[in-house]
């Protein structure tokens, strides 16, 4: 039965070789408050030269900690015509030296992955099953264990349960407010969710109109609300849907379908959320075309939750007028994080300025990349 179970999840989502993965190269809910009122934003993209991680990958798990640092686990390697699957671990410090490799020689540590879930939950990164391809040919295995790195003692620790429901990748989790919860969202959500807390993992049921069976989605909490965008069903059909689920009453809300002057619906896109409340912010992924192929982009958008309207910051490669400027290329399966925001002086009222840092990802057939970008938004 496990065996079963294990095959049905690798070919759930098996369009994930075609997303993620670089094969060898071929020469209405509870009611809930919503902010009023409205303001302009602003994106910019700006390159970080300030260390740099090898080999490229795509497909890392990666968290934002309390003092505005990123620790980033494992991911997919395609380097000099070799590829291989990463268990290494990096922390990003952007007022010392930027990256660095953590060179501790842990007495246990999870094996390598790609496509597994973390969040930050009471100073600790907790890691979510994945994906290990094993040798190449056998499928893999869909892994179902929980780790946890203490991040005072920078030790890991694999906790005695599994995942409820069974091994499990292509997943998203994301820490509560207060960050002593996370809720990690599967293809098997459909009437619950997980809910790690007090380092156990529980299924929490749902009510209200939940989002259909994905992967390769993005998701960002924002506010009390889990906001969850696109993805890939098992056959490899993707969307550009938007659904929230309040976190205190476990009800889920549609908040926008597909749109004409939206995304384009896409898998292995990335995503966060401004400091408002409010707005849910998503870029890159990679689309389907008419004929098949994948097309990467590196667009960047933000949703007003209050008014369900999209709003595109900036086009692939390009600033809002259309004119080149520093910016990611096209790619899916990158990771994008929280660093501080900042407030200036220079206007009245002050802007404020929410910054992220996007790294990593692939361009299907072509390149990884190890490049690493600060996104600045200002409103």
């Amino acid at each position: 039965l496990a065996a079963a179970c294990q095959l049905l999840a690798v070919l759930a989502f098996s369009t994930f070789l075609l997303l993620c993965v670089p094969p060898r190269k071929k020469k209405k809910d509870d009611e809930i408050p919503l902010v009023t009122g409205s303001y302009a934003l602003e994106g910019k993209w700006i390159a970080n030269t300030n260390g740099k991680i090898t080999p490229p990958r795509s497909g890392a798990t990666a968290i934002s900690t309390d003092d505005n640092g990123i620790i980033l686990f494992s991911g997919y390697a395609e380097e000099n015509e070799s590829r291989r699957v990463l268990q290494d671990l990096w922390q990003f410090e952007e007022n010392k030296d930027g990256w660095s490799r953590c060179e501790k020689t842990f007495s246990s540590e999870p094996g390598a992955r790609l496509c597994s879930a973390g969040a930050f939950c009471e100073n600790e990164f907790v890691l979510f099953g994945g994906w290990d391809p094993e040798k190449e040919g056998t499928g893999g295995i869909i892994l179902d264990d929980i780790w946890s790195l203490n991040l005072a003692t920078f030790e890991w620790t694999q906790l005695e349960q599994k995942m409820p429901r069974g091994p499990c990748s292509r997943h998203i989790a994301c820490a509560l407010p207060g960050k002593k919860s996370i809720v990690v969202h599967s293809f098997r959500c459909l009437e619950s969710i997980l809910l790690y807390e007090d380092k156990t993992m529980r299924e929490q049921p749902t009510k209200g109109p939940a989002p259909s069976s994905r992967g390769l989605h993005s998701a960002a909490m924002v506010g009390d609300e889990l906001v969850v965008f696109g993805g890939a069903d098992k056959s490899g059909n993707m969307c550009a849907d938007v659904y929230a689920l309040h976190t205190k009453s476990w009800t889920w809300r549609k908040v926008i379908s597909q749109v004409e002057d939206g995304p384009t619906p896409r898998a292995g896109s990335c995503a966060a959320a401004l400091s408002d409340d409010r707005t849910f912010i998503m870029s890159c992924g990679a689309q389907r075309e008419s004929d098949g192929s994948l097309k990467p982009r590196a667009d960047l958008w933000a949703l007003d939750l209050s008014s369900a309207t999209w709003t595109k910051l900036l086009d692939d490669h390009h600033d809002a007028e259309g004119t080149f400027s520093v910016a990611p290329r096209p790619r899916n399966a990158a990771v994008l994080l929280p660093l501080s925001s900042l407030s200036t002086t220079s206007s009245i009222p002050s802007p404020i300025v929410d910054r992220f840092l996007l790294h990593g990802g692939w361009h299907p057939f072509q390149i990884t990349f190890d490049d690493t970008f600060i996104l600045e938004i200002r409103r």
